[in-house]
């Protein structure tokens, strides 16, 4: 058994937090990782992913998040989710997707009723997001 923590990553405007609880079960609220070497106060940006892989859990050496909870579709709450994490029947799950580093989601927790007030706005994130929620219901 480890200790619960809660880190809270540096990454501007917008929000990405992981939940470790004593059981070793890793929860990520929202996303906003970028690949850019400056955020919006000109300072470095803060190396998400990486954190994230050296921190969870891996089955079969496959990184793995057990919970990834979506608040709502802003940009600056699902940057990055594309790049970051694995979309799409998990058994396709291969080599090349491991050599990207990306990461399973054992888990979407989200209402359905986040997207309908950004139907007509959504960004291409959370179009991606919202395509593997649907996907995952089917």
């Amino acid at each position: 058994m480890t200790d619960p923590s809660i880190t809270y990553f540096p990454v501007g405007n917008g929000d990405t937090s992981l939940i470790q609880l004593s059981n070793g079960f890793h929860i990520l609220i929202d996303c906003n990782i970028t690949n850019d070497s400056k955020n919006e106060s000109d300072d470095a940006t803060y190396n998400v992913r990486n954190h994230l892989l050296s921190v969870l859990k891996k089955e079969k050496d496959v990184p793995y998040v057990d919970a990834f909870i979506l608040t709502h579709p802003d940009e600056d709450h699902c940057r990055g989710f594309g790049e970051t994490f694995y979309t799409g029947d998990p058994s396709a799950y291969s080599y090349k997707h491991k050599k990207e580093g990306l990461i399973r989601i054992d888990e979407l927790w989200f209402t359905p009723r986040i997207f309908s007030p950004h139907e007509k706005d959504m960004c291409d994130t959370a179009k991606i997001i919202r395509k593997e929620l649907r996907a995952r219901r089917n």
